[in-house]
């Protein structure tokens, strides 16, 4: 764990809607970051904020032959473009092992690898921990079981990895609002719950996991307070003045599908880490969304 005041040198391979948030509250607690894309243009636009730019493939190791590998945390997360298999496979399999094989075992305090609660695929409404069953019906998320299982490999062989399986993820410019207002059909079966979590708690929820979390450790990034989707959608709604919106078919890609029907506990993180989110719910989050608007 960094001492006070410690600067600690941070890489974040995956820079986008998390990453940037998560690097932008490190370089206000007086840590190096660094963000590393393949596009010299999104990079351009971090390194204006303070970001060390670092433009890479983790597809191709190659790229990273110049790049120094001595970072105290390295934080993976990458996301795909598309919803489909192949692109899964390289945006987390590949970029993992990538990752994993050039870091610099000697520096390394902490790598994190951002997951997601996919990963279950339970269907009863179930209360899910994290050492419920990882048995998910996609082919997406068996994808993601794969780089987990990569992540505790090498956790296993002595690298201090650590896992974060991150719930449905809402936050400015990335939430509901707009398309209820547009009167748009939302997927999914209004009898089911939904586990959601705001992008900046999720940004917390990663530097705790980074300073406390153990070595092989799997960490659930939820708010703790499941709630049933035609219940959300309903009070969104009326905080909008306007009728729920008409339910529509959830049409799948590739394997792709809707969160099944779970509820996420996040006691590890909370008591064992002593993490609370900002936002206990989603009422709070989307009242300061609305607030902001």
């Amino acid at each position: 764990m960094p001492r006070y005041g410690e600067d600690v040198r941070v890489l974040i391979a995956g820079c986008g809607y998390v990453g940037t948030t998560l690097g932008l509250n490190l370089l206000a607690a007086g840590h190096t970051v660094a963000a590393l894309r393949r596009s010299e243009a999104s990079l351009a636009a971090l390194g204006a904020l303070g970001f060390e730019p670092i433009c890479a493939d983790l597809t191709q190791p190659a790229s990273l032959r110049n790049v120094r590998a001595d970072w105290d945390w390295v934080v993976q997360c990458t996301a795909p473009a598309h919803p489909d298999v192949d692109t899964y496979e390289t945006a987390y399999l590949e970029s993992a092992r990538t990752l994993l094989a050039w870091v610099d075992r000697v520096a390394l305090r902490a790598f994190l690898f951002t997951s997601s609660t996919s990963v279950y695929g339970q269907e009863d409404g179930s209360w899910i921990t994290e050492s419920s069953p990882a048995e998910p019906s996609s082919a997406t998320a068996r994808v993601l079981v794969r780089a987990e299982h990569e992540v505790l490999a090498a956790s296993s062989s002595g690298l201090p990895t650590r896992i974060l399986r991150v719930a449905g993820i809402y936050g400015p410019d990335r939430n509901r609002i707009a398309a209820l207002r547009r009167g748009e059909g939302i997927p999914g079966d209004r009898r089911h719950y939904v586990n959601m979590i705001h992008r900046d708690d999720v940004a917390s929820a990663m530097v705790r996991v980074l300073e406390r979390g153990a070595s092989g450790g799997i960490y659930h990034a939820s708010d703790g307070t499941p709630v049933l989707r035609g219940e959300f959608l309903a009070w969104l709604a009326h905080q909008l003045g306007i009728e729920p919106p008409p339910a529509v078919a959830f049409r799948t890609t590739a394997g792709a599908r809707m969160g099944g029907h779970k509820r996420l506990c996040i006691d590890r993180l909370r008591h064992e880490l002593g993490w609370e989110p900002r936002f206990p719910s989603f009422r709070e989050g989307y009242a300061a969304l609305l607030h902001a608007a």
